[in-house]
């Protein structure tokens, strides 16, 4: 979720800060290939592929992968409740210092 997409409306009668979200989606899928480590063909127990097999092949279930994601009310509401957790930890110290509540609500 981009933070630029995120609103807020403080109500000062009830003392409440809403903060308003985009539903959340699956932007992109980011796999860094570097990161791998291969072991020589001849050592290897499990395969007998290529690296650059390897990432070719990764690189088309990534994609279906992020097809599935962004199909799946799990992935997407376990996303939202981490943006929550994540905006209401960095405004629940400020909040709470001016006895302000936090509401989330998704634009």
């Amino acid at each position: 979720m981009n933070l630029a997409d995120v609103d807020f409306d403080i109500n000062d009668t009830s003392k409440t800060i809403y903060v308003m979200m985009p539903n959340p989606t699956v932007d992109d899928v980011v796999i860094d290939t570097a990161s791998f480590n291969f072991q020589p063909k001849e050592k290897g127990i499990f395969t007998n592929i290529e690296p650059d097999e390897f990432v070719a092949k990764l690189n088309i279930d990534v994609m279906q992968m992020k097809d599935a994601a962004s199909k799946s009310d799990r992935v997407l509401e376990t996303a939202k409740k981490s943006a929550e957790d994540n905006l209401t930890a960095i405004l629940k110290p400020t909040a709470d210092s001016f006895g302000y509540s936090i509401k989330f609500a998704t634009v």
